[in-house]
C-alpha cells in the first residue's frame, strides 16, 4: 500500500537522500520543501516530486522514485498528485528540465519548447539559471525544456504552442 501526502521539513534527509541516489540537485530544496510531494512505503519515502512556484508559472523538479519501486506508476500518480494540487490553486503552465526522463515525461503530455519560450521568472530560478546550466534550447529530448498547461477546470492536459493561443480558445 503506498500513501501520498505533502512533504515536510522532517522528510528533508530522506528527500535529499533519494535525489542524491538520483544524482539529482539538491539545492533549493529546503527553501520550496513545502511543495514537494512524497510516497510512502512502509513508512519510508520512496518517491518524491517537488516544485517551485511563481505563480501563475510552476517549475517541476526533483522528481524520483526509489530504484526497486521503479515502473509502478508511482512517478506518474506523484506528478498528477503534484499538477492536481497546483491546477486547484489556478496554476496554469508548468516548465521542468530533464536530460534524464524525457519518455516519462512525453507520456504525460509534456512537450519540448524552446528556451526562449520560458518565462523570465523561470529562467532566473536557481534550478534553471545555475544548476541545469548544461542543458541547451537544442530540439532534442536528451536536452530540453518542457511546457505542459492545464485548463483550471480540469485535470486533464491539453497541450498549447504559445500564450496567445489560450486567450484566444478560452
Amino acid at each position: 500500500m503506498y500513501t501520498f501526502r505533502t512533504a515536510t521539513i522532517d522528510d528533508f534527509n530522506a528527500i535529499q537522500a533519494l535525489l542524491m541516489q538520483h544524482q539529482l540537485p539538491i539545492d533549493g530544496l529546503a527553501q520550496h520543501i513545502q511543495h514537494f510531494e512524497v510516497v510512502m512505503a512502509n513508512n519510508q519515502i520512496i518517491g518524491v516530486a517537488g516544485v517551485e512556484q511563481y505563480f501563475p508559472f510552476a517549475l517541476i523538479r526533483s522528481v524520483a522514485i526509489d530504484a526497486q519501486y521503479q515502473h509502478q506508476q508511482l512517478g506518474k500518480q506523484l506528478i498528477e498528485v503534484l499538477l492536481s494540487k497546483l491546477n486547484d490553486a489556478g496554476f496554469t503552465t508548468y516548465y521542468l528540465l530533464t536530460e534524464t526522463a524525457p519518455t516519462f515525461f512525453s507520456k504525460l503530455n509534456f512537450h519540448i519548447i524552446q528556451r526562449t519560450e520560458v518565462p523570465l521568472v523561470i529562467q532566473q530560478t536557481q534550478e534553471f539559471a545555475t544548476i541545469c546550466p548544461a542543458i541547451r534550447n537544442e530540439i532534442s529530448l536528451i536536452q530540453s525544456y518542457w511546457r505542459i498547461e492545464y485548463r483550471l477546470s480540469t485535470i486533464r492536459p491539453l497541450i498549447w504552442a504559445f500564450e496567445s493561443d489560450i486567450k484566444e480558445m478560452s
